[in-house]
């Protein structure tokens, strides 16, 4: 995916304003609010070395690997996506702790298999996130959604066991 591509554009103005309100909650210790489901990502900021934060939608959890996938849903437009390119080791918050952690960028395969997994396992805000905030139409057959898996970029996040 490149700058050049059609897809959602990251919220700018007040909408930008919006979906940054959840690193409030993070901020006055009410984090815990969020759940498991969300994480506070806390990265570099690629041209200024400055902390830099976004809260991420958890589209799976895996115990074993203690490893957290999240999307990109703006792909390599997003500033969160840009800077762990250049710096993957991050801070993340889940609930009231913060671990340390390293960013990665899943290949296609891996990406798609997530996608799947989070689709099957959350049809009704999987439908409502894609088609409502991003504007992709999602089909009911395995191949379009296959085809529209294409269209993201899955982070996996694992934290640090040291």
């Amino acid at each position: 995916m490149d700058e050049t591509q059609p897809g959602p554009q990251p919220p700018k103005g007040f909408s930008r304003f919006l979906y940054r309100l959840p690193i409030l909650l993070y901020r006055v210790g009410l984090g815990i609010l969020m759940g498991r489901r969300f994480l506070l990502l806390e990265h570099t900021g690629r041209r200024s070395g400055l902390p830099r934060n976004a809260v991420l939608e958890v589209i799976r959890f895996d115990r074993n690997e203690e490893m957290y996938y999240v999307v990109s849903a703006f792909g390599e437009r997003a500033n969160w996506y840009k800077n762990i390119c250049k710096d993957p080791s991050v801070r993340i918050q889940v609930g009231w702790k913060w671990k340390k952690a390293q960013a990665q960028l899943l290949d296609v395969e891996k990406t798609e298999k997530e996608i799947l997994v989070y689709a099957r396992s959350h049809p009704k805000v999987f439908r409502v996130l894609v088609e409502r905030l991003l504007g992709y139409e999602v089909g009911e057959g395995e191949d379009e959604l296959m085809d529209l898996a294409k269209k993201f970029i899955v982070v996996g996040i694992w934290v640090d066991r040291k």
